[in-house]
């Protein structure tokens, strides 16, 4: 029964990514990010926000609708948004860390 549920959850996941790699195909990604981070007049870096990171870098490609329906757990959050990356999303390591946490808390299973 547990093999049973694991293999379910992998092909949903499959099938996500597929449908996610797919969207994001045809796309090409700038060489110059938009800044996830502002640095303030006293030379502090602001706190990069997620949900900002989710509607200004995820809709590019696909629509909202695509992420926001989804549920994962954060291991699968990472995956995906790693695969989203390699196919050319603009996420620097501290961007694509933030990115992950908050799908991860906000489209928990």
């Amino acid at each position: 029964m547990r093999m049973r549920m694991m293999r379910g959850w992998l092909v949903v996941l499959l099938v996500v990514s597929g449908a996610l790699l797919w969207a994001c195909g045809g796309s090409t990604p700038s060489t110059d990010p938009p800044a996830a981070t502002t640095e303030s007049t006293s030379g502090e870096t602001a706190v990069i926000d997620g949900a900002a990171l989710l509607e200004e870098r995820c809709v590019a490609c696909h629509g909202l609708s695509r992420v926001t329906g989804a549920r994962y757990t954060q291991e699968e959050w990472q995956q995906i948004v790693t695969i989203m990356v390699q196919k050319g999303a603009v996420l620097n390591t501290q961007e694509k860390t933030v990115l992950v946490a908050h799908l991860a808390e906000t489209y928990k299973p």
